[in-house]
């Protein structure tokens, strides 16, 4: 109906229609749609939003009118001059105004601002959005009266910020609980999409009850939406004093990150313990915070800013971007993490059009269904983007087809050989991808292989030239790690640092004694919680600053030297003390040899078993 307004031919020079409903209905989120709706464009020679709210002064809001159409900024305190300037810009153009959150009823007033608006050319219109009929009355105007949602409709607007689902599929607990907030809310939007964002940081069934059972549901004669008022109600105190401050403030008022966490920190709202993170620090958190739980989707006009050069999405909850970002050719884009199904309305196929920067999280990537939609987002030529994170869900079990699709995903999740830190969590594939192993990522210094339990193989990792951190852990299908991981080179991990393995269940032996001249430049090895380990230990290792083994009950070994020792629950080693400075012991069932004596031991930590070692050390 709107549209077929806005874009009808008529005799009228000027046409005004009101949408009219309750607070919370979504009138000014129709009048946005219909604002930005690709079927109006080149209707209109001249276009302006006005947020207009309680106080309707004639002068404040003529000024405003006149500020947005010109974009520019009117100081005159004489009515006359501004309505000339508003008259001079409108005449003869066809032009389009939102009047958003209008409440005056004042019929002498808003004819006042309407005769500086009559001039525009023919089928020149104005929106209005407004709580009261009266107002609609008050301007003349067409009316369109919003309704509340249908009942299948507040659940799916409901569970789709609860959540992360469209169509979810939750414990029971949670969905016979939401149901019931969901009636609560009234069928209005605001009200779904608020109680909806501050129960999907609720983890327990308890705190959904708690939210159900609230008081404030019950509060009469207010003229707050109750969920709005539960919303805040259980938002963290911290947070809801931050909160609170703002409404000391204009609607619409557009505030400074910075400006405002100085504000806070003059009010003394910032907690800061002692020894932790500065105020500046804290404040930063506290916005983010608040950012995430109500930063929903941006502007969309954002891709006219043709002077842009740099747009950041971090720690919000981005569920549409402007359709036409991906024009800005020179637009750099950092966003933290991007959740794959979240949104119909922002897919993964849409970062392929840009052009990404920084560091991106992948989350939830059991949720492509077609592969050739990870291949979209091109990641292959994001040269920009330096550190990418992997992840699916860690409390799935995947059948072979899933774990097909999966290392199809992965495949196609190529990043550029720019990348400098990768993370891959919970893969449900049976194998890495190729380009882990053929040295793509030769700019690579941090990798971290988590929870991909089907996985039998490690990559040839040693290939990686500027590798320097790697941790691996929880990979319950490897048993044997061998020459295919260094890479059969003569001097694999040229710049390895750090090496970590944890939580390898299966890991029963690391084939190491062909492999010469691997870990040149290696300072610590750590290996945790591997009981089935019993072979061998890289031997050929200049001096380590630390070696920490803990929990492989069954390993007996020679332990490569080391400047420090920390060692706990492991079975039999030999160790070197010709450069030991430092040994921890502790655990059960340890047995130690001491090949040499140590003139330079300086320190000696440890339970009741290291005693006799201590004295035998004489």
């Amino acid at each position: 109906m709107i549209i077929n307004w806005l874009t009808s031919d008529t005799d009228n020079m000027l046409s005004i229609l009101s949408i009219v409903g309750m607070g919370g209905l979504g009138k000014t989120t129709l009048a946005q749609l219909v604002y930005n709706d690709p079927r109006i464009e080149g209707k209109f020679i001249v276009k302006a939003w006005v947020c207009v709210s309680e106080e309707f002064d004639v002068l404040n809001v003529s000024r405003a009118i006149l500020d947005t159409f010109t974009k520019s900024t009117e100081n005159s305190d004489w009515l006359e001059i501004v309505h000339t300037k508003l008259k001079d810009k409108l005449r003869g153009n066809r032009f389009l105004l939102v009047l958003d959150d209008v409440w005056n009823e004042s019929r002498p007033k808003w004819e006042v601002v309407q005769n500086a608006l009559v001039c525009g050319a023919q089928g020149s219109r104005i929106l209005v959005t407004t709580r009261s009929q009266k107002v609609a009355s008050t301007m003349r105007s067409e009316q369109h009266h919003l309704q509340q949602l249908q009942e299948d409709y507040c659940w799916k607007l409901f569970a789709k910020h609860a959540f992360h689902d469209d169509n979810p599929q939750p414990n029971p607990g949670y969905n016979e609980i939401g149901m019931k907030i969901v009636e609560k809310c009234g069928g209005l939007p605001l009200a779904l999409k608020s109680i909806g964002s501050l129960l999907q940081n609720k983890s327990f069934v308890s705190d959904w009850e708690n939210i159900l059972k609230s008081e404030i549901w019950e509060i009469e004669d207010s003229d707050i939406v109750p969920a709005l008022a539960v919303s805040y109600h259980h938002l963290p105190p911290h947070l809801k004093t931050c909160f609170a401050y703002c409404a000391l403030f204009p609607k619409d008022y557009e505030f400074d990150r910075e400006c405002l966490i100085q504000l806070w920190m003059a009010e003394n709202f910032l907690h800061c313990h002692q020894g932790s993170k500065s105020p500046e620090e804290v404040g930063q958190q506290y916005f983010n915070d608040l950012l995430s739980r109500y930063l929903k989707e941006q502007p969309s006009n954002l891709h006219e800013l043709t002077n842009l050069h740099r747009l950041e999405f971090v720690n919000t909850k981005i569920i549409k971007v402007p359709p036409h970002l991906g024009k800005l050719k020179n637009l750099q884009v950092s966003m933290s993490s991007f959740d794959v199904g979240k949104s119909s309305e922002f897919t993964i196929q849409q970062l392929g059009e840009l052009n990404l920067h920084g560091r991106l999280s992948f989350r939830g990537l059991q949720n492509i269904k077609n592969p050739s939609d990870a291949l979209a987002a091109d990641l292959k030529n994001k040269t920009r983007l330096v550190e990418l994170e992997l992840e699916w869900n860690w409390n799935r079990n995947p059948d072979d087809s899933a774990k097909e699709r999966d290392a199809i995903v992965i495949e196609n999740l190529q990043p550029s050989k720019h990348l400098e830190k990768l993370s891959i969590r919970n893969y449900g594939g049976k194998q890495f991808p190729n380009w882990l192993s053929n040295n793509s990522l030769s700019n690579v210094v941090f990798l971290k292989l988590h929870n991909c339990q089907s996985c039998e193989r490690l990559p040839s990792l040693g290939l990686l030239p500027f590798l320097e951190n790697l941790e691996i852990s929880s990979l319950d299908g490897i048993v044997s790690i061998g020459a295919d991981f260094h890479g059969n080179g003569t001097s694999s991990f040229p710049s390895l640092e750090t090496l970590k393995f944890s939580s390898m269940k299966a890991w029963e032996k690391w084939e190491c004694e062909a492999v010469i001249g691997a870990f040149p430049c290696l300072q610590y090895l750590s290996i945790s919680k591997c009981p089935k380990l019993k072979g061998d230990l890289p031997e050929q290792l200049l001096p380590l600053k630390k070696l920490q083994i803990s929990e492989c009950k069954q390993l007996e070994a020679s332990a490569p030297r080391a400047l420090e020792l920390d060692l706990k629950d492991f079975g039999k080693l030999q160790l070197d003390r010709a450069s030991l400075k430092k040994l921890r012991m502790g655990g059960h069932s340890a047995e130690t040899s001491l090949l040499e004596k140590s003139d330079t031991l300086k320190e000696l930590k440890g339970l009741w078993e290291a005693i006799p070692l201590w004295k035998a050390w004489g």
